[in-house]
Parts: structure tokens; sequence; C-alpha cells
């Protein structure tokens, strides 16, 4: 999952208002399918489609297993004495195999690198291998390198550090005294800090603020030292006015120590590039028919971790219920989409929003995100009220903990690119991760249960969405 909603792409050509799909005592938009909760009938479904029933009524299956990773259903209700057709459910231990395939056996999958290119190859011939028709859909971004910048001690004693860049610094160079700043709030910063390095510790208050602090103080410059294991990737949410990175717990702890022995220097040079590189969509489909609904969820990761959780799990997820939707004969007019590019900005999801013709935009019902699904204290489910509410019908069958909100404060993922569209989407999502944007972002700390939680509410709002009105 990104930390912003922020475009680097094109602006959408489309309108910002969203649509939205009429639930009891909803209103009506322009292209919206009617969502009530009378829609989530398996009855209703079956007399109208009945493939969409077989596969349901598979997807339950994993929920009446509890625990277990595969169960097989026959469709019930039917009227019918003959033996009935074996469903495909979905097998967890199949989604945990492209997890572990995508964090460990491909790692790291910034947008841009050649893990990503990788992940895409991965996913396009499981999918391929499922029977769908896949194209990588190609797209450009522009990215900023920090290529050959450098953090440096320069005395008591001389060593390097790692960092990563600040999203919104600017490039500078700036030496100095490192002055301890507690977590960056205005009383935290001593007189000492003018015209010298401040060292800030993450948490409580917003990257940006923390470092417009530090300016405001007299600062030349702003280290952000990690409350965690690990590095991370902020993002200031504005442009700064003086260079600032961010560094990982160790680092920040032995500068720490080191300012409680002595006087340290230090030597910040963030030399920041703007380059252009190229990413792709990995786009499934059964069909020629247009998408009526759109499944899926972003493959890349940041730089410094594996994204098993961000969001190998969602990646994963999405790939079994292609498999599960395929094998019971499901409709063409459901499209599978993994995006590229999603932790710089929403790019791939923006990307295929803005390509879409007039017809296809029209024709999509809804778009169900799944992102960061396998660690964490509750569901969080975000987006389009009448979505959200097929998949808290689902929650609430199932006795999962959740809630539910118009948009996760402080988060973007690749609904938020339908939404400004105009198109309905829900997201499926976890919080809270400790391990989020971290190297601990580990296949060990996935719940497989959680994959097939996401997948029975993902399937629930499909089976909503492909009701007829």
């Amino acid at each position: 999952m990104g930390l912003t909603q922020r475009s680097f792409g094109a602006a959408s050509r489309w309108r910002s208002e969203v649509k939205d799909v009429s639930g009891p005592g909803g209103g009506v938009g322009g292209a919206g399918a009617s969502i009530g909760a009378s829609s989530l009938s398996v009855a209703v479904v079956y007399r109208s489609l009945r493939s969409t029933l077989l596969f349901l009524l598979a997807v339950i299956a994993v929920a009446a297993c509890g625990s277990e990773s595969q169960t097989s259903l026959s469709p019930a209700g039917s009227g019918q004495t003959a033996q009935p057709e074996r469903q495909e459910s979905f097998d967890q231990q199949r989604a945990l195999t492209h997890v572990r395939q995508l964090a460990e056996s491909i790692g790291p999958r910034p947008a841009g690198s050649e893990g990503e290119a990788r992940a895409a190859d991965y996913i396009k011939s499981q999918l391929s291998g499922y029977g769908y028709d896949v194209r990588l859909q190609p797209f450009e971004f522009e990215s900023v390198s920090s290529e050959g910048s450098t953090l440096e001690i320069i005395s008591p004693a001389r060593q390097t550090l790692e960092l990563l860049p600040l999203l919104g610094s600017i490039s500078g160079l700036a030496e100095g005294v490192l002055v301890p700043a507690g977590i960056g709030r205005p009383q935290d910063f001593p007189v000492s800090v003018k015209s010298n390095i401040a060292l800030i510790s993450r948490g409580e208050l917003e990257f940006g603020e923390k470092v417009a602090n530090a300016a405001a103080a007299g600062a030349i410059g702003a280290v952000i030292h990690n409350n965690q294991p690990g590095a991370f990737l902020g993002d200031l949410r504005r442009t700064s006015n003086i260079p600032a990175v961010s560094i990982a717990q160790d680092h920040g702890e032995r500068l720490l120590s080191l300012t409680t022995q002595d006087s340290v220097n230090v030597r910040l040079d963030l030399k920041l590039q703007t380059v252009t590189r190229s990413s792709q969509n990995v786009v499934a489909r059964l069909g020629s028919a247009p998408c009526q609904v759109v499944i899926g969820g972003h493959y890349d990761s940041v730089p410094q971790g594996p994204g098993a959780n961000d969001n190998a799990s969602g990646t994963a997820t999405v790939l079994e219920m292609a498999r599960v939707w395929r094998a019971n004969g499901g409709r063409e007019d459901v499209c599978f989409v993994l995006f590229g590019a999603e932790e710089i900005g929403l790019v791939g999801s923006q990307a295929f929003a803005q390509n879409l013709s007039p017809d296809e935009l029209n024709s999509i019902r809804g778009m169900i995100n799944i992102d960061m699904i396998s660690v964490g204290n509750e569901w969080v489910l975000s987006g389009t009220s009448a979505l959200r509410t097929a998949a808290a019908q689902k929650a609430a069958e199932r006795g999962f903990v959740y809630s539910e909100a118009e948009q996760t404060p402080g988060l973007g993922s690749d609904h938020a690119s339908f939404l400004e569209a105009g198109i309905p989407a829900v997201m499926l999502h976890r919080r809270e991760d400790p391990n989020y944007h971290t190297p601990q972002d580990q296949l060990q700390f996935v719940d497989p249960l959680l994959l097939s939680q996401a997948a029975e509410m993902g399937f629930g709002v499909l089976g909503a969405l492909l009701t007829p009105e």
C-alpha cells in the first residue's frame, strides 16, 4: 500500500465525482448497479446466474471448513437428484505459495525494477496457465533517484550510513553538528540546532510537520530515524525547504548514543534526480466481453522490504480467486488486474483507469481492491458505500472483526484511481502491520487463513455486482 494518493501521472481525463450504486435508502448513480442487502441472496444469483451461484457456493465451502486449507462443496438448491458437479474452492496453501514466490524467490519489487518485471512475468504465467488471455499493459513514469547521495559521520569517527530520501525533500548539501530533537515538535528543538542538522525520531507527528518544524528552528538538514527495526520510506506530502532523509533504527540509536558522549559532526549530501522508468500492469480476461467487474491489487513493493503482506498477500489472493473463478466456469466479464508502481503514487492503476475508453468506463460496475490482508487485528472496508455494505455483510455473516470507512486516512491504494474515474470501488485491507514498509515484512508473518477471508468478502462483493437489478 502506498503512502499517499498522489498522482505521478497525467491528470485523469474523466470526471472526478464518484458514481454510487443504490442500496437501501441510497442514491442512484448514472451507471451504477443496484446493490441492496437482498442482492446477495444466493437464490436470486442462482436463478439469474447459475455459473455465479456454483462459484459462490464453492467459496462458501471455505467458510464452512474454518481453518482448513481447502474444501470442495457440491452445489445445492438445484432441485436435481443427479450427482452434482464438483466445484473448486479457494486453497490457502496455493495462495501462500504465490506469496512465497513473490516475497522470497523474487524479493523486493520496487517500481521499474528487475524484481517488479520478474513478478509481472510470474503473475502472467500463472494466469495464462489458468486459461486466461493475459497481456502486459506497459506505461512510463517519472521517478526520483537518490543515487550518489550520502550521509557521513565526519567526527568523532568517520562512517557512512545508508539513507532513504523522504519524498518531497529537496536536494542539498548540509554539514554541521548533529542535534537530537526528540520527535520533532517545536519545543523539541534546542537553540543549538540553528545552522546544524536535526536528528528526529519517527512517531506521532507527520514527517512533513517534523521537517517543517526543523526548518523553522533554523536547521539546515533533517535526519529522521526509525522507531522500530529496519529502514522506512516516508512522504512529506509537501516540498521541504531543507534536505531530509530517513535512516534505520540501529543507525539512529548509534547516532543518539554518540551525541551523549561527544559532539557529532555529519555531512548530508542529498542528490535527487528525476528519471523516466517503465512498469506494467498484468491484465487477465476470459474473453472479449467488456469488464463489468475488476478484481485486483498491486504487486510491487517498497525497495527496502520483500513486501510479503504489502502486497504479495493481496496479489496471491487475486491469483487464487482467478483460478477458482475460471475453474468453476465464471463469467467472461470479470477481469483480474495486478498493478505495477503502486508504491510511488498509484501509477499503474491510474494508467489503467485513464486508458479506458468511454464504453469501457461505463461498462465497469465496480472494482474490488485487495491490499495488505494477511496481518493485523481487524478488517477495514473502505470505498463506495454500497460495496462496503456488501463486503460487511459477508464479514458479519462469518464473524470477522471489521470497521468501515469512506477512505482509509493517510493511506492510498489502487481503488482510489477507480473512484477518481467515477467507478464504484472498495478496498479490503487489514490493520495494523508493525512491519509495514520494512525489511521485516516477511512470509513468516503471513496468516493464510486471512487470505481466504479476503476472498470470501471479495466474492461477496462480486456476487452483489453481478446480480441483475
